[in-house]
């Protein structure tokens, strides 16, 4: 235990008194009882007009690194503080430097002392989806509404517009041509008819399989496929080899994404009674491809009120 006349000082922070020898006390005019506090101390120090580069930007600033970087969406983001709809920190986005330059008309722009910025209201769209690329050949300039219809539906290459300027088709042509790759064996995926929305998935296996009851077995298709951007494949049981034959897929509905590229598996089980027998070229499940929408996800202290609200199984009635 150290007595009364040990501690000669005070933490400047905290006010704990501490103990600090005659050439500590000439060397520092402040006096701090551990790290904790002294990390304190210098963030209070640094902030504002104790910052020795307090209200220096740009390139006279220490920690300037060109004015360019990239933001944690993977956006391009240039240093422009005296740009009107600059950012807290001064950055702008590149892409909205670029169609200030190439994409403006008096609809999506704006004057500000006598100069012409993009307006707040509309958004830069990238047609190629690199986030990087700010050449103007790749940016289009878009409505909010527009630009989130878009990224829904994924279908920019063949986008029109009336005569008012707003999107007026958004068709599927895009989808018109995909790639696919056969195994020796393995047969053509085909639609029944010409609304179906399916595409019939034939068993590639070189002989027949007999699945028992209960047991389950993974079909190969033989086929590879190449989908879209913006696509996923969806693999579903076939409506007469599910009633009829109780044959049923294992995992309810399949996922294929769009990067998988080997062949597309179908897991079937036998849920009915008696042994069933899958023959080669049998058509054992359909494939629907289906648009997906990949959205940032921002966590919030409150979501939005609706009428159902946190009302789960069962709340809205028989």
């Amino acid at each position: 235990m150290h007595n009364e006349g040990y501690y000669n000082v005070v933490c400047c922070i905290c006010g704990k008194p501490v103990h600090k020898k005659p050439y500590e006390l000439s060397k520092n005019k402040n006096v701090y009882c551990s790290r904790k506090c002294f990390a304190k101390a210098k963030k209070e120090y640094m902030k504002g007009s104790g910052n020795h580069q307090y209200g220096l930007k740009g390139d006279k600033n220490a920690s300037w690194k060109g004015g360019r970087k990239v933001s944690s969406y993977g956006y391009i983001l240039i240093m422009n503080p005296d740009h009107p709809f600059a950012n807290g920190d001064g950055n702008v986005f590149e892409h909205r430097l670029v169609a200030e330059q190439f994409l403006l008309n008096d609809k999506n722009s704006v004057v500000i002392n006598g100069k012409r910025y993009l307006s707040p209201e509309y958004e830069v769209h990238h047609k190629n989806g690199n986030r990087t690329d700010n050449s103007a050949e790749n940016l289009v300039v878009l409505t909010k509404s527009e630009h989130i219809s878009l990224h829904n539906i994924d279908k920019f290459r063949h986008m029109t517009r009336d005569r008012k300027g707003r999107i007026a088709k958004m068709g599927n042509e895009n989808c018109e041509t995909i790639r696919i790759k056969l195994k020796k064996n393995a047969k053509k995926p085909t639609v029944a008819t010409k609304h179906s929305a399916g595409y019939d998935l034939y068993c590639a296996e070189e002989k027949e399989v007999t699945v028992n009851p209960g047991e389950a077995y993974l079909f190969d298709t033989g086929v590879a496929i190449e989908l879209p951007e913006g696509t996923f494949g969806g693999l579903y049981a076939r409506s007469g080899l599910s009633t009829k034959r109780g044959m049923m897929l294992v995992n309810g509905v399949g996922v294929i994404d769009q990067d998988y590229r080997n062949s597309i598996k179908v897991p079937l089980r036998n849920m009915g009674k008696e042994p069933q027998t899958i023959k080669p070229n049998d058509r054992i499940a359909q494939l629907i491809i289906h648009e997906y929408v990949h959205a940032e996800l921002m966590e919030a202290d409150a979501l939005s009120e609706t009428e159902r609200g946190k009302n789960g199984f069962g709340s809205t009635g028989r």
